[in-house]
Protein backbone atom coordinates (compact mmCIF):
# COMPACT_ATOMS: atom_id res chain seq x y z
CA UNK A 1 0.00 0.00 0.00
CA UNK A 2 2.75 2.41 0.93
CA UNK A 3 4.65 1.66 -2.26
CA UNK A 4 1.52 2.36 -4.35
CA UNK A 5 0.94 5.69 -2.63
CA UNK A 6 4.56 6.61 -3.13
CA UNK A 7 4.30 5.79 -6.84
CA UNK A 8 1.10 7.82 -7.27
CA UNK A 9 2.58 10.83 -5.48
CA UNK A 10 5.69 10.60 -7.60
CA UNK A 11 3.68 10.54 -10.85
CA UNK A 12 1.59 13.48 -9.70
CA UNK A 13 4.60 15.61 -8.82
CA UNK A 14 6.46 14.72 -12.01
CA UNK A 15 3.63 15.72 -14.33
CA UNK A 16 2.60 18.70 -12.22
CA UNK A 17 6.00 20.32 -12.46
CA UNK A 18 6.83 19.45 -16.05
CA UNK A 19 4.98 22.39 -17.72
CA UNK A 20 6.41 24.86 -15.20
CA UNK A 21 9.94 23.60 -15.77
CA UNK A 22 9.49 23.89 -19.53
CA UNK A 23 8.28 27.46 -19.19
CA UNK A 24 11.22 28.42 -16.99
CA UNK A 25 13.59 26.93 -19.54
CA UNK A 26 12.73 29.53 -22.18
CA UNK A 27 15.26 32.21 -21.24
CA UNK A 28 17.95 29.60 -20.62
CA UNK A 29 17.38 28.20 -24.11
CA UNK A 30 17.11 31.60 -25.81
CA UNK A 31 20.48 32.68 -24.37
CA UNK A 32 22.41 29.72 -25.73
CA UNK A 33 25.79 30.66 -27.33
CA UNK A 34 25.43 31.88 -30.92
CA UNK A 35 28.00 30.96 -33.60
CA UNK A 36 29.66 34.03 -35.13
CA UNK A 37 32.09 33.92 -38.04
CA UNK A 38 33.87 36.93 -39.53
CA UNK A 39 37.05 36.38 -41.55
CA UNK A 40 39.51 34.52 -39.34
CA UNK A 41 37.41 35.17 -36.24
CA UNK A 42 35.16 32.24 -35.29
CA UNK A 43 33.57 32.16 -31.87
CA UNK A 44 30.38 31.18 -30.06
CA UNK A 45 29.12 34.49 -28.69
CA UNK A 46 27.49 34.59 -25.27
CA UNK A 47 27.20 36.99 -22.31
CA UNK A 48 28.36 39.71 -21.92
CA UNK A 49 28.76 40.19 -25.69
CA UNK A 50 25.99 40.52 -28.24
CA UNK A 51 25.54 40.23 -32.00
CA UNK A 52 22.58 40.95 -34.28
CA UNK A 53 20.87 37.67 -33.35
CA UNK A 54 21.30 38.10 -29.59
CA UNK A 55 17.95 38.36 -27.81
CA UNK A 56 17.29 40.99 -25.11
CA UNK A 57 18.56 39.91 -21.72
CA UNK A 58 21.30 37.70 -23.16
CA UNK A 59 24.04 40.27 -23.82
CA UNK A 60 24.96 43.91 -23.40
CA UNK A 61 24.24 46.34 -26.28
CA UNK A 62 27.38 48.25 -25.23
CA UNK A 63 29.42 45.14 -26.08
CA UNK A 64 27.97 44.56 -29.53
CA UNK A 65 30.18 42.84 -32.11
CA UNK A 66 29.77 43.43 -35.84
CA UNK A 67 31.47 42.24 -39.01
CA UNK A 68 32.76 44.76 -41.55
CA UNK A 69 32.86 44.34 -45.33
CA UNK A 70 36.60 43.72 -44.88
CA UNK A 71 35.79 40.75 -42.60
CA UNK A 72 36.99 42.44 -39.44
CA UNK A 73 35.18 41.89 -36.13
CA UNK A 74 34.58 45.31 -34.57
CA UNK A 75 33.60 46.55 -31.15
CA UNK A 76 32.44 50.19 -31.20
CA UNK A 77 33.15 51.94 -27.93
CA UNK A 78 31.82 55.32 -26.78
CA UNK A 79 30.17 55.84 -30.18
CA UNK A 80 33.48 56.75 -31.82
CA UNK A 81 36.40 54.49 -30.91
CA UNK A 82 36.56 51.26 -32.91
CA UNK A 83 38.49 48.19 -31.81
CA UNK A 84 39.16 45.11 -33.87
CA UNK A 85 38.42 42.00 -31.81
CA UNK A 86 41.18 39.47 -32.38
CA UNK A 87 40.30 36.82 -29.80
CA UNK A 88 37.89 36.09 -26.93
CA UNK A 89 38.81 33.70 -24.12
CA UNK A 90 35.69 33.12 -22.04
CA UNK A 91 37.42 30.84 -19.56
CA UNK A 92 39.98 33.50 -18.60
CA UNK A 93 37.62 36.40 -19.39
CA UNK A 94 40.26 37.99 -21.62
CA UNK A 95 39.75 39.66 -24.99
CA UNK A 96 42.49 40.71 -27.44
CA UNK A 97 41.69 43.97 -29.21
CA UNK A 98 43.50 46.42 -31.50
CA UNK A 99 42.69 50.12 -31.84
CA UNK A 100 41.57 50.69 -35.43
CA UNK A 101 42.97 54.23 -35.31
CA UNK A 102 46.50 52.82 -35.26
CA UNK A 103 46.08 50.19 -37.95
CA UNK A 104 47.60 51.29 -41.26
CA UNK A 105 48.14 54.82 -39.96
CA UNK A 106 51.36 55.00 -41.99
CA UNK A 107 49.28 54.52 -45.14
CA UNK A 108 46.23 56.67 -44.40
CA UNK A 109 47.75 59.15 -41.98
CA UNK A 110 44.39 60.17 -40.54
CA UNK A 111 44.35 62.39 -37.50
CA UNK A 112 44.52 60.42 -34.28
CA UNK A 113 42.57 61.15 -31.14
CA UNK A 114 43.02 59.95 -27.60
CA UNK A 115 42.59 56.17 -27.22
CA UNK A 116 39.30 55.78 -25.36
CA UNK A 117 39.02 52.40 -23.69
CA UNK A 118 35.87 52.34 -21.54
CA UNK A 119 37.14 51.42 -18.08
CA UNK A 120 33.64 50.80 -16.79
CA UNK A 121 33.61 47.80 -19.14
CA UNK A 122 37.28 46.81 -19.41
CA UNK A 123 40.59 46.76 -17.58
CA UNK A 124 44.09 46.22 -18.91
CA UNK A 125 45.84 42.98 -18.09
CA UNK A 126 49.42 42.95 -16.80
CA UNK A 127 50.95 41.80 -20.09
CA UNK A 128 51.26 45.10 -21.94
CA UNK A 129 53.64 48.02 -22.47
CA UNK A 130 52.61 51.67 -22.65
CA UNK A 131 54.09 53.67 -25.53
CA UNK A 132 54.13 57.46 -25.58
CA UNK A 133 52.43 58.86 -28.66
CA UNK A 134 52.72 62.46 -29.85
CA UNK A 135 50.52 64.11 -32.43
CA UNK A 136 52.32 67.28 -33.50
CA UNK A 137 51.81 70.23 -35.81
CA UNK A 138 55.59 70.60 -36.34
CA UNK A 139 58.38 68.08 -37.03
CA UNK A 140 60.52 67.11 -34.05
CA UNK A 141 63.72 66.45 -36.01
CA UNK A 142 64.98 63.96 -33.48
CA UNK A 143 66.95 60.77 -33.94
CA UNK A 144 66.65 57.91 -31.49
CA UNK A 145 66.40 54.13 -31.56
CA UNK A 146 63.24 54.42 -29.46
CA UNK A 147 61.66 57.06 -31.70
CA UNK A 148 59.52 56.55 -34.81
CA UNK A 149 57.86 59.05 -37.12
CA UNK A 150 54.81 57.26 -38.40
CA UNK A 151 53.69 59.69 -41.08
CA UNK A 152 52.86 63.26 -41.97
CA UNK A 153 50.18 64.85 -44.12
CA UNK A 154 49.82 68.24 -45.75
CA UNK A 155 46.09 68.68 -46.18
CA UNK A 156 45.19 71.79 -44.19
CA UNK A 157 47.88 71.41 -41.57
CA UNK A 158 51.08 69.43 -41.17
CA UNK A 159 50.48 66.60 -38.75
CA UNK A 160 53.30 64.39 -37.53
CA UNK A 161 52.87 61.23 -35.51
CA UNK A 162 55.60 59.93 -33.23
CA UNK A 163 56.05 57.07 -30.82
CA UNK A 164 58.50 56.81 -27.93
CA UNK A 165 59.12 53.86 -25.67
CA UNK A 166 58.74 56.05 -22.60
CA UNK A 167 57.82 59.65 -21.94
CA UNK A 168 60.77 61.91 -22.77
CA UNK A 169 60.79 64.63 -20.06
CA UNK A 170 63.15 66.81 -22.12
CA UNK A 171 60.43 67.22 -24.74
CA UNK A 172 57.65 68.52 -22.51
CA UNK A 173 58.73 72.17 -22.26
CA UNK A 174 59.89 72.39 -25.88
CA UNK A 175 56.69 70.90 -27.32
CA UNK A 176 54.34 73.37 -25.66
CA UNK A 177 51.12 73.61 -27.65
CA UNK A 178 52.65 72.03 -30.74
CA UNK A 179 51.90 68.44 -29.72
CA UNK A 180 49.38 66.39 -27.81
CA UNK A 181 50.54 63.33 -25.86
CA UNK A 182 48.78 60.03 -25.22
CA UNK A 183 49.69 56.63 -23.86
CA UNK A 184 49.05 53.71 -26.21
CA UNK A 185 49.24 50.06 -25.06
CA UNK A 186 50.91 47.26 -27.00
CA UNK A 187 51.00 43.63 -25.93
CA UNK A 188 54.03 41.78 -24.68
CA UNK A 189 56.50 40.41 -25.75
CA UNK A 190 56.85 43.51 -27.93
CA UNK A 191 59.24 46.18 -26.71
CA UNK A 192 60.31 49.37 -28.44
CA UNK A 193 63.91 48.36 -27.86
CA UNK A 194 63.38 45.47 -30.26
CA UNK A 195 61.06 47.11 -32.78
CA UNK A 196 61.68 48.41 -36.25
CA UNK A 197 59.12 50.60 -38.00
CA UNK A 198 57.46 47.50 -39.45
CA UNK A 199 57.63 45.84 -36.04
CA UNK A 200 55.90 48.81 -34.43
CA UNK A 201 53.07 48.65 -36.97
CA UNK A 202 52.67 44.91 -36.36
CA UNK A 203 52.60 45.43 -32.59
CA UNK A 204 49.86 48.03 -32.95
CA UNK A 205 47.88 45.78 -35.30
CA UNK A 206 48.26 42.71 -33.06
CA UNK A 207 46.65 44.62 -30.23
CA UNK A 208 46.64 44.00 -26.48
CA UNK A 209 44.69 42.07 -23.88
CA UNK A 210 41.87 43.37 -21.69
CA UNK A 211 39.58 41.75 -19.16
CA UNK A 212 35.88 42.62 -19.13
CA UNK A 213 34.10 43.77 -15.99
CA UNK A 214 30.40 42.87 -16.55
CA UNK A 215 29.73 39.63 -14.67
CA UNK A 216 33.33 39.36 -13.48
CA UNK A 217 33.68 36.44 -11.00
CA UNK A 218 29.87 36.34 -10.73
CA UNK A 219 29.43 34.78 -14.17
CA UNK A 220 32.07 32.11 -13.54
CA UNK A 221 30.07 30.84 -10.58
CA UNK A 222 26.85 30.76 -12.58
CA UNK A 223 28.40 28.87 -15.51
CA UNK A 224 30.21 26.54 -13.10
CA UNK A 225 26.88 25.56 -11.53
CA UNK A 226 25.43 24.69 -14.95
CA UNK A 227 23.80 28.00 -15.82
CA UNK A 228 24.15 30.78 -18.37
CA UNK A 229 24.63 34.43 -17.56
CA UNK A 230 22.03 37.00 -18.49
CA UNK A 231 20.41 40.17 -17.23
CA UNK A 232 17.02 41.57 -16.32
CA UNK A 233 15.56 43.35 -19.37
CA UNK A 234 13.77 45.89 -17.17
CA UNK A 235 16.85 46.40 -14.96
CA UNK A 236 19.95 45.98 -17.17
CA UNK A 237 22.29 46.36 -14.18
CA UNK A 238 20.77 43.31 -12.47
CA UNK A 239 22.50 40.09 -13.50
CA UNK A 240 20.65 36.80 -13.64
CA UNK A 241 21.81 33.20 -13.57
CA UNK A 242 19.75 31.38 -16.19
CA UNK A 243 19.42 27.71 -15.29
CA UNK A 244 17.65 24.77 -16.93
CA UNK A 245 14.97 24.71 -14.24
CA UNK A 246 14.60 28.40 -13.35
CA UNK A 247 16.20 31.85 -13.27
CA UNK A 248 18.01 32.98 -10.12
CA UNK A 249 19.22 36.39 -8.97
CA UNK A 250 22.25 34.92 -7.24
CA UNK A 251 25.20 33.45 -9.09
CA UNK A 252 24.22 29.82 -8.80
CA UNK A 253 21.85 27.16 -10.09
CA UNK A 254 20.25 25.33 -7.17
CA UNK A 255 17.71 23.06 -8.80
CA UNK A 256 17.75 20.49 -6.00
CA UNK A 257 16.88 23.14 -3.42
CA UNK A 258 14.11 24.47 -5.65
CA UNK A 259 12.72 20.99 -6.29
CA UNK A 260 12.56 19.78 -2.71
CA UNK A 261 11.87 22.87 -0.64
CA UNK A 262 9.57 24.91 -2.87
CA UNK A 263 7.06 22.03 -3.33
CA UNK A 264 4.84 21.29 -0.30
CA UNK A 265 3.47 18.09 -1.81
CA UNK A 266 6.93 16.59 -2.06
CA UNK A 267 7.67 17.56 1.53
CA UNK A 268 4.46 15.86 2.62
CA UNK A 269 5.44 12.73 0.70
CA UNK A 270 8.82 12.61 2.38
CA UNK A 271 7.13 13.02 5.76
CA UNK A 272 4.72 10.10 5.22
CA UNK A 273 7.41 7.84 3.81
CA UNK A 274 9.51 8.42 6.91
Amino acid sequence: MHSQLFFLFLLFITFSFHPCSSQKNNQYKSCAPLPFSCGNFNENITFPFSINRTLPGCGLPALHLSCTTDNLTLLIMNDDASYQVKKIDYEKQIMTIADMAFINIDKYCSYLSNPSLDFSLFDYTNDYHNLTYYGCSIPLNRSSSGFFELCNTSTNYEYYYYFFEVLDPTLSEWLGDNCVRYLVPIGKPYSMNDLSMDGLMKALADGFNVTWNPGKDWCDKCVGSGGRCGLDESKPNDLLCLCPDATYSDASCHASESFFFSNPLLLMLLFFVN
